[in-house]
């Protein structure tokens, strides 16, 4: 008991440290979302002889009997109306369009709050039927475009590796559509739990997601005694995950944009939802998107292993 009134200090850890951390790297996703939601509802455009004082044009996009599935923001836009929020679009754009497509949904939702239209009970904002739980499924795809000068391929440097780029070029092949796993629900074989994972945009996928031991074995005495529920005991259920389209295309620099006897540098673009089948092989495109590098296995050379990379967005 000797030490008991000694003049040590206890605390608990209870997250405020981490949002201290977040607020001085920049702007929060929750802070983020506030200003998504005032910028979705108060944006107005240019004056026009039809809109004097301009017009509220994301307001009045998503403000429709039948809720866009899409919506095409312009980043010049949200640089207007607050230049450090797009700072943080660009810069770190993995988590903050998601925080914009959820905004656009906030944001149907409020709108149609204030004209008497309760979504829970509107079979059309969601299509499936009239639970909270399929308004909360329902989602919108945000498109972000840029009057920008786009820049050549060969121009990407390791500077600018997830953050949101502007190229152009031609597209040369497309791949067929495929499903991907937004949202994976797994089942242990030896006890039945059921586990609900979830990946990202892109390619990651859920090899490296997916618990090799169940973790129901260490709340179950049973399982804990004869040796737990096994390695690799889970499988997939495909009846309650949900899915999304998905597409890989490939662009190949402009001729214009290549020096004199240099072969065309080409980039990887991975599509999804309702930008899958849009683009045909021929086309030209001016593309904004996350540039990020894709794990292309190694190779073995003076007894280490060199990770190889290649270029996709």
């Amino acid at each position: 008991m000797s030490g008991w009134d000694e003049g040590n200090v206890y605390y608990t850890d209870q997250g405020q440290d981490a949002e201290a951390r977040d607020a001085a790297a920049g702007i929060t996703p929750g802070q983020a979302k506030r200003k998504f939601l005032d910028f979705l509802r108060n944006f107005r455009g240019a004056p026009s002889s039809e809109f004097p004082d301009g017009q509220l044009a994301y307001r009045d996009a998503l403000d429709q009997d039948q809720p866009p599935k899409e919506l095409t923001v312009l980043l010049d836009d949200v640089i207007a109306h607050d230049s450090d929020l797009a700072k943080e679009l660009r810069a770190r754009p993995e988590i903050y369009v998601p925080v914009l497509e959820s905004a656009c949904v906030a944001t149907v939702e409020s709108l149609r709050h204030a004209r008497n239209v309760n979504p829970q009970q509107d079979d059309v904002v969601n299509g499936i039927g009239g639970s909270k739980d399929n308004f909360n499924e329902f989602q919108i795809q945000v498109h972000l475009k840029s009057d920008e000068t786009p820049r050549a391929l060969r121009g990407l440097s390791s500077k600018d590796v997830s953050r949101l780029v502007c190229v152009q070029g031609i597209v040369i092949a497309a791949s067929r559509a495929k499903s991907k796993a937004t949202k994976m629900a797994i089942q242990c074989k030896t006890c039945r739990g059921i586990k609900m994972l979830t990946a990202g945009a892109g390619f990651s996928g859920y090899g490296s997601l997916i618990p090799r031991t169940c973790d129901q074995a260490s709340a179950n005495p049973e399982l804990s005694s004869e040796g737990g529920c096994g390695l690799d005991p889970f499988v997939m259920m495909p009846d309650k995950s949900k899915f999304m389209d998905q597409q890989v295309l490939k662009m190949q620099e402009n001729p214009e944009d290549v020096p004199p006897g240099e072969i065309p540098r080409n980039v990887t673009l991975v599509v999804e939802r309702n930008v899958v089948h849009k683009i045909v092989p021929g086309t030209r495109v001016k593309v904004m998107g996350v540039y990020l590098l894709q794990s292309g296995g190694g190779i073995r050379k003076a007894e280490a292993e060199v990770a190889r990379f290649r270029s996709r967005i």
